[in-house]
């Protein structure tokens, strides 16, 4: 602790995602070592900025080290499983976009917003991931009202690999994901641009050139995927047996926290304004994300059912 530097854990998945049965996976071997089996990481913001943290252990004292080190209550989490499988890490999750006009004052207004997104936690994944045309709206979400992206941003640079690059001088509309816990209290994440750019490179002017850190799920993956983006804001604590995920905010993260009932903003309403289509590439959809001006939308998301379910 304090000193390890990692991107994540491996084998974490629950047993029905094996592709071949040779024997017991990680978390069935570690499992037969402890009655109630936790495993809890904190992956690092940085190379300079601490270390990355791995525990693995009974669950009552993974939770008991939280709270010494200070990271108070966090929240509780029901896995959904598919077809009654455990599977992945997979909890509800509400994602919404906010922008400020430049130089406002006034409280950021929501744009794009889902209460109903199906989100895996997988440290095994760098960015955020988003599901078909639900990226393509979420990057045109984070852009919106930002004209200069028109002649700051491309997927056709060298080695982008179709990822979205910017000059790192772009401003984009911070992006926020809420959590709920069994009890009703949140884990609220909101990432800005410090979080969601990446230097990559520099330009042929010195400029300096950034990654957009979300890319498309996997090719008919309908979920969402919160890679290290997110979990570097986060402690979470694995319950494998009782299919329960616990969530602390990071010590010291400006960024996450927890929200108490009597904290939570319950006045916001969805639009019913039908989302914009963003299917274009190149140039002529950071035209189009450059010009889009619009009411509240939702995000398109997977319709929710049977095939997902709480156990």
């Amino acid at each position: 602790p304090g000193q390890w530097l990692f991107d994540g854990v491996m084998g974490l998945g629950y047993a029905p995602l094996a592709l071949n049965k040779f024997g017991p996976t990680l978390v069935q071997s570690l499992g037969m070592l402890f009655q109630n089996l936790a495993i809890g990481f904190a992956v690092a913001k940085s190379t300079t900025g601490g270390g990355s943290y791995l525990a693995i252990g009974e669950l009552e004292d993974l939770t008991r080290d939280a709270a010494a080190a200070g990271l108070g209550r966090g929240i509780t989490m029901r896995l959904l499983g598919i077809n009654h499988q455990a599977m992945y890490w997979l909890v509800p999750t509400r994602i919404e976009v906010a922008s400020r006009a430049p130089g406002s004052i006034r409280p950021m207004t929501t744009i794009a917003r889902t209460d109903s997104a199906m989100a895996i936690l997988d440290s095994g994944t760098t960015l955020i991931t988003a599901p078909g045309m639900a990226y393509l709206e979420l990057i045109g979400a984070m852009l919106e009202g930002k004209p200069e992206v028109v002649q700051k941003c491309t997927t056709t640079m060298m080695g982008s690999f179709g990822q979205l690059m910017c000059l790192c001088d772009v401003d984009i509309n911070p992006v926020m994901f809420t959590l709920t816990g069994t009890d009703g209290r949140q884990l609220q994440v909101s990432l800005a641009a410090q979080d969601l750019m990446q230097l990559v490179g520099v330009g042929a002017l010195g400029q300096g050139v950034c990654r957009i850190n979300v890319m498309p799920s996997p090719p008919g993956m309908p979920l969402w995927i919160l890679g290290d983006v997110f979990l570097r804001h986060v402690y979470a604590v694995h319950d494998v047996p009782h299919h329960m995920l616990h969530l602390f905010p990071q010590k010291g993260s400006r960024v996450a926290a927890i929200l108490e009932a009597d904290q939570q903003d319950s006045s916001r309403v969805l639009s019913d304004t039908a989302i914009v289509i963003l299917a274009f590439t190149g140039a002529t959809c950071l035209a189009a994300v450059a010009a889009c001006m619009c009411t509240v939308r939702k995000f398109r998301t997977v319709r929710a059912s049977e095939e997902y379910n709480s156990f």
